[in-house]
């Protein structure tokens, strides 16, 4: 990262790939964190974190790790040539095809269904 060119170089193009778009993470919370500390007043509106939805949509599996979940669902198959382990892109294309493969194992209508925790503070017991 010594040789790496400042990231104020970059800020501009970031701010506009990110705007508007979904945000998701294999732990997003955490890369949000990060982002908005370099990237001040950046908010996104939707968080998608695969490491809870694989909890949710894939608990039989022994463990939630990205490299983990990666070896359970074979997700690493005919990735781009030089990609390695530990590296942003790498990372970024696992989580990609994490988060399409629990999305499609997600029953779309369960969301619907769940109570908002938010209402039950404002709704008057009956």
């Amino acid at each position: 990262m010594t040789d790496a060119p400042p990231f104020a170089r970059f800020e501009n193009e970031i701010r506009g790939a990110l705007e508007g778009s979904v945000f998701v993470g294999h732990s997003a919370e955490m890369d949000r964190n990060l982002l908005q500390r370099k990237l001040t007043g950046w908010n996104p509106s939707v968080v998608l974190s695969t490491m809870p939805m694989a909890r949710i949509f894939a608990p039989e599996q022994r463990g939630f790790r990205l490299d983990t979940l990666a070896d359970a669902f074979e997700l690493t198959a005919d990735l781009p040539e030089g990609l390695k382990p530990r590296r942003a892109t790498y990372k970024a294309l696992i989580t990609a095809r994490l988060f399409v493969l629990l999305a499609e194992k997600a029953d779309p209508w369960e969301g619907l269904n769940r109570p908002n925790p938010a209402d039950s503070e404002t709704q008057t017991p009956v």
